[in-house]
């Protein structure tokens, strides 16, 4: 189940995971990496370098502190402007271990759809590593779902939307459900995602969540639906406190470079792990790695009647789509 405390805000900046299929066997050959995703939603923005010597993947698990490439000269060119990002320090720990981890951010910069932007890495040794991205103001074109989920008893919800651009672009979509909830007294705004499916194996719960691909389409059980509204109540202490408001459709979308990229990881990584293989993925001149983009865009979808009575009599909470916290 995934929950999020509203609370405080949500960055979109992917969590990826790697696998471990390092092969220790192979012929090693020096390489420079990066990883840079640009969320044009923020004003934020990080970009990690490494210098491997792996024949394969890289993992995180698997690269040495000083492995992180510092003092490099790094700069994004976009419209008639140049923005240089700095050198950083953070602290992760994996497996119980602090590592820390070397990376250049840039702060208070918002990127737009609709202009082309350039990275241009210079490293100590003189070494260049390029690379740009075109967001198209037009990639993305409308939601075409209903406004308004009606009959708990219907069998799929189809979640849609129309994009405009002739390349690969991928798509992470989700359903949250938004709620308020008492603790200490107090309403707090929450939200839970809805699974596409929920079924039990060997008497375990099994949930299955939207992975990331190029199709705009994606179908809901209706069962899944609501049976993350019933377990709201085994995640709260006082059902008579659960406020429901409504629904908010996301959609995620990326570049062709990063989709293949996550595509072939199947699952969600850090902004500090890179996964080696560019004949798939790579779109970095002089090195090897992703320079991508995400936005997210979102719609709200609302209960109908039949639903509603099913939230309010069956399962003991408040409907209000108009709920505000008081100031």
């Amino acid at each position: 189940m995934k929950i999020v405390y509203y609370s405080s805000l949500v960055v979109f900046l992917f969590l990826f995971a790697c696998d471990d299929s390092f092969n220790p066997f192979g012929e090693f050959e020096k390489k420079h990496s990066v990883y840079c995703v640009l969320n044009l939603d923020s004003t934020n923005h990080i970009v990690t370098i490494t210098e491997d010597i792996f024949s394969d993947d890289l993992n995180i698990d698997n690269v040495k502190t000083d492995s992180f490439v510092k003092n490099a000269d790094v700069k994004i060119f976009y419209e008639d402007s140049i923005y240089t990002f700095h050198d950083s320090t953070t602290t992760i720990v994996r497996d119980g271990e602090k590592r820390n981890i070397s990376f250049f951010y840039l702060k208070n910069v918002k990127f737009s759809r609709g202009n082309e932007i350039n990275l241009s890495i210079k490293l100590e040794n003189g070494r260049k590593l390029r690379s740009k991205i075109y967001p198209s103001r037009n990639i993305f074109g409308s939601f075409n779902t209903s406004k308004v989920i009606h009959d708990p008893n219907e069998e799929v919800f189809k979640f849609s939307w129309d994009y405009n651009s002739e390349e690969i672009i991928g798509f992470l979509p989700s359903l949250i459900i938004k709620y308020f909830a008492k603790v200490s007294g107090k309403y707090v705004e929450k939200e839970i995602e809805i699974p596409t499916e929920i079924y039990y194996e060997d008497k375990k719960l099994k949930e299955i969540f939207p992975r990331i691909s190029s199709r705009s389409i994606i179908n809901y059980q209706n069962s899944a639906i609501k049976k993350t509204l019933e377990r709201i109540s085994e995640i709260e202490e006082n059902n008579s406190g659960i406020v429901i408001k409504n629904i908010t459709g996301r959609v995620m979308v990326m570049n062709e470079e990063l989709t293949r990229y996550n595509s072939s990881l199947k699952t969600f990584l850090d902004n500090f792990t890179i996964k080696l293989n560019p004949a798939d993925y790579s779109n970095i001149h002089g090195g090897q790695g992703i320079f991508g983009f995400i936005f997210v865009l979102e719609m709200q979808i609302n209960f109908w009647r039949d639903y509603i009575d099913y939230i309010e009599e069956t399962l003991g909470y408040t409907y209000n789509a108009g709920f505000k916290l008081p100031d």
